[in-house]
């Protein structure tokens, strides 16, 4: 029988993909600051771990890794609502960009090993498909954000970046809020 530990743990990470992939800002003529901040979605993760881990040995690695990636988007959060811009540290922020990559890509196979051995195979191959499209897109605005493109972006690409976005932004709750609701059901 799961625990409801683990089944909170669930919820908290539903919640989290919702922060990390919604980006909605407030503006002034000076501010500019998300109403989801990537770092809430890092810290429910970081709360959520524990249950995972009794899951999953694996995903302990990835305590460091949602602590660092927390408190840089905490900082560059911060700085933003104080200032009205982020840090520009360009060597800092590629290490962000690569520790994000191999967090999502680690922890959505962590996740999709667990449901494999829940016995959820459905689950499993929807969440190693979501493993991909993070890894996919985060590594294409990566990219695009490193060459320079990213503000020249325009017309049909911008739109279909934006479409790609929302679409992840839906997509990974509902599938982690699913997840959860499968395992309850379950274990009840």
């Amino acid at each position: 029988m799961k625990s409801n530990s683990y089944l909170d743990s669930l919820t908290r990470i539903a919640w989290a993909y919702l922060f990390l992939f919604l980006n909605l800002s407030a503006n002034s003529r000076t501010v500019s600051v998300n109403l989801f901040p990537d770092w809430i979605g890092y810290l429910l993760i970081f709360q959520a771990l524990p249950a995972i881990e009794k899951e999953e040995r694996t995903a302990a690695l990835l305590r460091p890794v949602v602590v660092l990636l927390g408190i840089f988007d905490a900082v560059n959060w911060t700085a933003s609502l104080f200032t009205g811009k982020t840090l520009s540290l360009p060597l800092l922020q590629l290490i962000a960009s690569v520790l994000t990559l191999y967090f999502h890509f680690q922890f959505l196979t962590d996740l999709a090993s667990v449901a494999s051995a829940h016995g959820l195979p459905r689950f499993s191959a929807r969440l190693l498909h979501m493993r991909t499209a993070a890894t996919l897109c985060s590594a294409v605005l990566s990219v695009l954000y490193y060459i320079g493109s990213l503000d020249a972006l325009s017309g049909i690409l911008l739109f279909f970046l934006i479409g790609v976005s929302l679409i992840l932004a839906v997509w990974f709750p509902v599938s982690l809020f699913s997840f959860r609701n499968e395992e309850r059901r379950r274990a009840f």
